[in-house]
């Protein structure tokens, strides 16, 4: 608790300033009026200078587990005031209890041990098939690549010309893939030259 403040505003000291402790009994969160050994306690000051109010009750008078019920009391100005907090107890065995079985070197290693037998890993065959197959399609694209560079294997299959009426020629000439690669579309170039010295060629995609 902390000091108090009067009618005028000024802090002060209570008068009187007690404190009442009550165990949880029975059933749970069921509390009676017997206090425990020594209550009702008398709070004294703690620090003269912020005016904190406190008392001091031994370990020995609770049990871990339980729940106590706090009663402040204080008379301050004359008049009597009352506050109640509600406080659950327990000690470092009780939590050590908990969590110590978790801590042991021998029961992580115990989990991971677990964790990874449950793990079902791809095989070397499942990591790699993806990889394997890439490899092998890329070596044979570089195969092809590699073939058509070296014998220039492009060849112009056909170039004729298909109309002259006195103004302009028209011709087309249309490429020739070898067996080597598969070809997807086949361009069709139409050229067309106006007798001034002008070509104008037009280019159409045949999807094979």
């Amino acid at each position: 608790e902390t000091q108090a403040t009067d009618s005028t505003g000024l802090k002060t000291d209570p008068t009187v300033a007690t404190v009442r402790i009550f165990k949880e009994t029975g059933g749970a969160g069921a509390f009676d009026n017997t206090e425990l050994a020594g209550s009702p306690f008398t709070i004294t000051k703690i620090n003269a200078k912020d005016g904190n109010y406190g008392v001091k009750v031994a370990k020995s008078l609770f049990t871990a587990g339980n729940y106590y019920r706090v009663l402040f009391e204080e008379t301050v100005d004359g008049i009597t005031t009352a506050s109640e907090k509600t406080y659950f107890m327990l000690n470092s065995s009780s939590v050590k209890a908990n969590v110590s079985g978790l801590a042991i070197e021998g029961n992580v290693e115990g989990h991971v041990d677990t964790a990874l037998a449950s793990y079902d890993g791809p095989t070397r065959s499942e990591a790699t098939s993806d990889k394997d197959e890439i490899i092998v399609e890329v070596n044979a694209n570089e195969a092809k690549i590699d073939t058509l560079l070296e014998n220039n294997q492009f060849n112009i299959d056909e170039f004729r010309t298909f109309t002259y009426d006195g103004i302009g020629r028209t011709a087309t000439m249309t490429i020739r893939l070898t067996d080597i690669i598969t070809p997807t579309a086949i361009w069709v170039y139409t050229f067309t030259y106006d007798g001034n010295g002008n070509v104008d060629n037009v280019a159409i995609e045949r999807t094979l």
